[in-house]
């Protein structure tokens, strides 16, 4: 999906604090408006148990439940409630032990709440949304001596207190989207809202860092998904991830390759391997642009440096074959297997034998790479040239002439860095310095 289409992502980001704590405060609230079982959720995760049976075990068409966002005090009667709930929404758990020992602040100065959800005109929750626990108390505190006019003893007979945390909310709203997506429904708001904290706050998600993840196959989903937070954490740069679920990746801003992969694979040892590769003229409209002479420098590199380390560049050729637009089979080969003196990848037979080839020419283009290819080297078999082209039913299909280029990233390299899955250390600086050495990879 286009990320400018995420239900809770504007044009232009303000990346100051103050900002991505109002978008998380709306886009939760979104989630608890449009899901009846998030919302009930949280709710029962505030009201204490006898507050909240006397209000929905005898709930009725005649009662009312509403959520809402950046309300004025103002607007608010404390005296159409039995009780209000004062609640912190903290990344730690902000435990308001002194909350009615305090004192109001600036007294005059309107208050504004993030979030308040009112139930059945007889209880009111007062949520407060902070990313840091510091100055949230004193905040909540002046919101609710506002909304009782300074009547402290008021205040200790009719509020309650409750701290939460973002990290139990994203818990909880992440079991909840594997356990629906598993049944076959995705909310989209629910979705786009676990999307909006990979990309400020992936620390808050049950995402482990590779650290404590060991190279044992139970460990394999947890290590994916730390890859694609790694990978999402990229988007604060203005880097587009690639929109496949078949493939994890990042788009290149290069007219000769658009895609990085990446992903975890294991060797004959059963050592992990972390794979980022690219593949250079994929199209044949990249074709055009790559065998420009400036555009193949990246073909004499033996090495990249990703954060400080020099990753062996390894490169073979690789012709794609697919059919419309979708890929089906492909020749991979190294330089051992054509015959001496012969280049297939090269502009001379990029002009002459990709593009789009219809059934009557496909002799022209066996009869190339017989006489390309030693003998030794059975092309046929690894496209399967009979049975996805010659007895496949198709009358065309489309061939283009390129390169894959790539590395492998020993996993314990990226365990000794991967101790936090802050965004901008660790793991996820890794994958962004990646992206940029293989987006420059022609400088």
């Amino acid at each position: 999906m286009n990320k400018h289409l995420n239900i809770y992502k504007p044009f232009n980001l303000n990346q100051n604090q103050e900002y991505i704590e109002n978008n998380l405060s709306r886009a939760l609230v979104l989630c608890l408006q449009n899901d009846q079982w998030l919302l009930e959720r949280f709710i029962s995760e505030v009201l204490e148990e006898q507050d909240y049976d006397q209000s929905f075990q005898l709930f009725n068409s005649d009662d009312s439940l509403s959520i809402d966002i950046q309300v004025s005090i103002n607007d608010l009667s404390q005296s159409e409630f039995d009780t209000v709930y004062a609640v912190s929404l903290t990344e730690e758990l902000c435990f308001l032990e002194s909350f009615h020992e305090r004192t109001a602040g600036n007294k005059s100065q309107s208050q504004v709440t993030d979030i308040i959800v009112q139930i059945n005109g007889s209880i009111l929750i007062i949520v407060e949304v902070k990313t840091d626990k510091s100055k949230c108390e004193q905040q909540l505190y002046n919101q609710i001596n506002q909304l009782f006019q300074s009547e402290v003893e008021l205040i200790r007979e009719k509020v309650k207190t409750k701290a939460l945390s973002w990290s139990d909310i994203t818990k909880s709203t992440n079991h909840y989207f594997n356990l629906t997506r598993g049944a076959g429904y995705r909310s989209p708001f629910v979705k786009d809202f676990l999307k909006l904290v990979q990309l400020h706050k992936t620390h808050w998600l049950p995402i482990k860092p590779l650290s404590v993840l060991t190279n044992n196959a139970v460990n394999d989903k947890a290590r994916l998904m730390r890859l694609e937070a790694a990978l999402q954490s990229c988007e604060s740069e203005n880097i587009e991830l690639l929109n496949y679920n078949d493939r994890k990746g990042l788009n290149l801003n290069l007219s000769w390759a658009s895609e990085l992969l990446f992903w975890f694979e294991r060797d004959p040892n059963n050592n992990i391997n972390l794979v980022i590769s690219m593949w250079p003229g994929n199209t044949k409209s990249q074709g055009w642009t790559l065998y420009k002479p400036k555009n193949m420098k990246w073909s004499e590199k033996e090495s990249i440096e990703i954060a400080g380390i020099n990753y062996p560049l390894k490169k073979h050729s690789h012709i794609k074959f697919t059919s419309f637009q979708r890929f089906f089979a492909s020749i991979d080969f190294s330089e051992e297997q054509v015959q001496g003196g012969t280049v297939i990848c090269n502009q001379q037979n990029f002009k002459k034998y990709s593009g789009r080839k219809k059934r009557e020419s496909w002799n022209d283009l066996e009869s190339f790479f017989n006489s390309s290819f030693v003998s030794s080297f059975d092309w046929k078999a690894q496209c399967h040239w009979k049975d996805k082209m010659l007895y496949s039913g198709k009358s065309q299909f489309d061939v283009s002439f390129g390169f894959r280029c790539y590395i492998q990233v020993p996993y314990q390299d990226l365990q000794g860095i991967d101790l936090t899955t802050d965004n901008g250390t660790g793991f996820n600086r890794f994958v962004l310095d990646a992206f940029k050495a293989f987006n420059s990879i022609n400088e």
